[in-house]
């Protein structure tokens, strides 16, 4: 009987020494976070960038060294050349990835859409100078599978949008509805559609390029770079990946940025708004009362606050066939401040006084015929040299004609032809010969019957250049309705309006929804 109870009291031990120690008021594991950052300048047949990409490294790596989640950061700056070598750095960089924790790569190099073949997808070029080899979409997915837990992709390159399946022109896109980094564990942020180059600032069209891409810095202003936090539109201290996309729609003029999945939660730079100790920057809180112009209203008016003497200019830049026009780029100083005089007495041309200011800019050039699309760059300079400090695009419209609108659909399912929400975003097509402002809905039809508006996709947005071909806008629709809830199966009239003087223009196009049984 006593051996039975010892025996009996050490097998109850063991099973409590056997289980891990929980208690109630323990907080869970908190994730790790860590990125790999990548930038390459360098190439054999792409041309240089440099210091694009070095500087757009540095400007990552100072955002999330600011991050209050605390960042390991690991970067390869020109020397990732090969296949080989970025899969090298990705299982080494996150190596010790588990499940629950979050892993950022970051790449800035050359890319490209390679149309040829039977599986056409994005690539991206890597090169150290020396050697140069293109990585696909579906090869850079494979190297990040195996990493556990959540996983952003942040590329700046041109045609950055094939890697996600965005951003295509019409008969560009592929057939293939299995679109790389669409499972729940990957979020992706990139600088241009499919069809879309992408851009670095450059002094002038024959010298070297000069400080970082359009995209990083206007990521890096939004996120707090100059501790403005501009993309944070709650102010709650966590910069979304909504919200940044929402401001790249607005503040990143040069390109179409693209993201994956639409309207995301997810948390990409965070922050302490009480601590927020960063000193303000030369130029910030812009405010553009309107990016739309005609030839009777051809004045662009706009205000930001100057924090010390700036010497301040402006850049415009119109697009010719399709690409910005930077050779025949007019660039002027500021002269609405009365210049301070220098230790010589001559004045400083160009010097702009801290405080508000309100600027205006006039293409009183533009005629009935003369629409198009236009990039107005603020800039400062520093020892000289040029810095963007905000941009926009200006969307110049005629006052009269017919804008051909056209919608169409591209529907992830092409075998069943109709939409199924699950199978990724609803890619909306809106031609339109010149520039204007559009109004886009997806409205429930019952028996040939208009019902309630379900989603506005666009409300007077002024159309903006995205590289496509013909003349068009994209919009992409996740099958939502207004407030977040999946709209249930049944006809839906997407329908695109637009205003050119007096005259109001419309087309529209039918998509159905399948119910649960009608699904192939």
């Amino acid at each position: 009987m006593r051996k039975r109870t010892i025996a009996a009291i050490l097998a109850a031990a063991i099973l409590v020494f056997a289980r891990p120690a929980i208690r109630a008021d323990e907080p869970p594991a908190q994730p790790s976070y860590r990125a790999l950052l990548i930038a390459c300048d360098e190439y054999v047949t792409f041309p240089d960038t440099s210091p694009t990409a070095h500087n757009n490294l540095l400007a990552m790596e100072s955002l999330l060294e600011r991050d209050t989640r605390g960042f390991t950061v690991r970067r390869q700056d020109g020397i990732t050349q090969s296949a080989e070598a970025l899969d090298a750095a990705i299982r080494y960089a996150f190596r010790d990835a588990a499940e629950g924790d979050v892993s950022y790569l970051y790449i800035s190099s050359h890319g490209n859409y390679n149309a040829d073949g039977p599986d056409p997808q994005g690539e991206l070029i890597l090169s150290d100078g020396s050697e140069e080899a293109a990585v696909t979409a579906r090869e850079l997915q494979a190297m990040l599978d195996p990493i556990p837990g959540t996983k952003l992709l942040i590329v700046d390159a041109c045609n950055s949008g094939a890697l996600i399946g965005k951003g295509f022109s019409p008969g560009d896109a592929p057939d293939s509805a299995d679109t790389p980094f669409a499972s729940p564990s990957y979020k992706a942020l990139v600088s241009s559609g499919g069809s879309e180059p992408s851009w670095y600032w450059r002094v002038d069209s024959d010298g070297p390029p000069l400080g970082s891409s359009y995209f990083t810095m206007a990521l890096a202003d939004g996120a707090g770079y100059h501790g403005e936090y501009a993309a944070d539109r709650n102010r709650d201290g966590s910069v979304t990946l909504d919200e940044l996309y929402q401001y790249l729609r607005v503040s990143y003029a040069a390109a179409t940025a693209q993201v994956q999945p639409l309207g995301d939660s997810f948390v990409v730079f965070q922050y302490n708004p009480a601590e927020q100790d960063a000193p303000a920057a030369p130029l910030s809180g812009f405010v553009f009362d309107r990016t739309a112009l005609t030839a009777a209203s051809p004045v662009i008016n706009f205000s930001f606050t100057v924090s010390e003497p700036t010497r301040v200019g402006y850049q415009l830049v119109f697009m010719r066939d399709g690409l910005w026009n930077w050779r025949e780029a007019e660039v002027w100083l500021d002269t609405d401040d009365a210049p301070p005089a220098s230790a010589s007495g001559t004045a400083g041309k160009g010097s702009v006084t801290p405080g508000r200011k309100r600027r205006s800019v006039s293409l009183s050039n533009v005629t009935q015929s003369d629409w198009g699309y236009a990039l107005l760059n603020v800039i400062r300079y520093v020892n000289g040299q040029p810095i963007v400090c905000a941009s926009r695009v200006i969307s110049v419209q005629p006052m009269e004609g017919d804008p051909g609108l056209s919608v169409s659909a591209v529907i992830p399912e092409q075998a069943s032809g109709a939409y199924d929400p699950a199978g990724g975003p609803l890619a909306v097509w809106v031609g339109h010969e010149f520039p204007v402002s559009l109004t886009v809905s997806v409205t429930r039809v019952d028996d040939g019957e208009t019902l309630k508006t379900t989603r506005w996709l666009s409300v007077g947005q002024a159309t903006r250049p995205q590289g496509l071909s013909p003349n068009g806008s994209l919009f992409y629709w996740d099958g939502m309705d207004q407030n977040g809830a999946m709209a249930g199966p049944g006809e839906y009239r997407v329908t695109a309006s637009a205003r050119v003087g007096q005259s109001v223009y419309t087309a529209s196009h039918a998509i159905f929804i399948a119910g649960e049984d009608e699904k192939p």
